[in-house]
């Protein structure tokens, strides 16, 4: 059984935007397998950290994970390399 700690640290403030909700579930849902598939590849148990915000005009997320044999691994790098045939981004 893994252990995975969710964090989040979402922006109170973030305006109101145009976007689809479907392809925006499915871009987190993605996120989230993605940083749990890289959390497990190194220990059974790990930290996702989830935060928004802005940046000018930009509406902004960002992913980290953490395990304990290693520090900070950018949850970013796991979705663009690294991954075995049949454990693909979803998204390409």
């Amino acid at each position: 059984m893994s252990n995975i700690r969710v964090h989040l640290d979402l922006a109170a403030d973030l305006p109101v935007t145009a976007a689809d909700p479907y392809q925006l579930q499915q871009v987190f849902l993605n996120l989230v397998n993605n940083a749990v598939d890289a959390i497990l590849e190194q220990s059974k148990d790990g930290d996702l950290w989830v935060r928004t915000g802005t940046n000018g005009d930009r509406i902004f997320i960002e992913s980290q994970t953490v395990v304990p044999a290693c520090r900070m691994l950018p949850g970013i790098r796991s979705l663009l390399h690294d991954k075995p045939v049949g454990k693909e981004r979803g998204w390409d």
